[in-house]
């Protein structure tokens, strides 16, 4: 198998490496890749106890493939893509401020480099790493809107659905989040990481978002949840906004 013979493996601990090889074997034996790069916190050095391999495999078929296994006990995701997809996944989460792919690309080990296939691929994730995210004052205004309805139905039922009250409120903390990402012209982390990226940026905005999410009693909840949109969208429900008028098709009904 000179494919894998040829393989220049990163420095993992031995359960990780075992895994890894299995793993990498088993593409090479069930795919035919062009390329293969493996990302994720195990790849840095920074794993958690359920950690997994994040593992793009590029070959040249008209198909692409999500697959999850496991290989000596360790988790894998395989994103199995031609080139042509990877580059659309590229701009398409640029255009929604999420850059995963690009990160994976930018941060990951490579395994298998056919022809330099790989070259473009992370030429291309830098670009979009290094763009500066795109901005419209009625997008803005648009997640401002949405971060107030969620607080406002947060409060509305807390003293009848705590259960239902909770679930609003943290979709109310990403809301905000999502809005002061947005209007500090930044991408948005990965969700695991939303809290800690946020106090680095502004420990004030994290910190609060942070209480909202660790307090137990609803009313410190809620207390919390009001000075972080203080913070950020700067009200605690309804306003007076309306949207852009936009052009529909209009058809008969029958």
């Amino acid at each position: 198998m000179p494919d894998f013979d040829c393989i220049v493996w990163p420095d993992l601990n031995e359960r990780y490496l075992d895994a890894l090889k299995e793993g990498t074997k088993w593409i090479i034996d069930n795919f035919n890749p062009s390329g293969i790069i493996v990302s994720g916190t195990i790849i840095i050095g920074k794993p958690d106890i359920s950690s997994d391999f994040d593992v793009f495999v590029i070959h040249n078929n008209n198909f692409r493939q999500r697959i999850q296994k496991i290989f000596n006990s360790i988790p894998f995701e395989f994103f199995v893509n031609p080139p042509s997809s990877i580059i659309k996944n590229i701009k398409d989460e640029y255009k929604t401020r999420m850059q995963c792919t690009s990160h994976m690309f930018s941060t990951g080990h490579i395994l298998l480099n056919k022809e330099g296939i790989l070259d473009d691929l992370i030429a291309n994730a830098e670009i979009y790493l290094n763009k500066q995210p795109e901005y419209n004052e009625k997008v803005a205004e648009t997640l401002r809107y949405k971060a107030a309805v969620l607080l406002e139905d947060a409060i509305d039922i807390k003293e009848r659905d705590v259960g239902m009250s909770n679930i609003f409120i943290s979709d109310s903390v990403q809301a905000l989040l999502d809005w002061f990402y947005y209007k500090e012209h930044l991408f948005l982390p990965r969700k695991k990481n939303l809290i800690v990226n946020t106090e680095r940026i502004n420990y004030e905005i994290g910190k609060y978002s942070r209480n909202v999410m660790e307090s137990v009693q609803i009313e410190e909840k809620i207390d919390y949840l009001k000075r972080l949109a203080d913070l950020t969208i700067m009200t605690h429900g309804f306003f007076e906004w309306e949207s852009e008028r936009e052009e529909v098709e209009i058809k008969e009904i029958i």
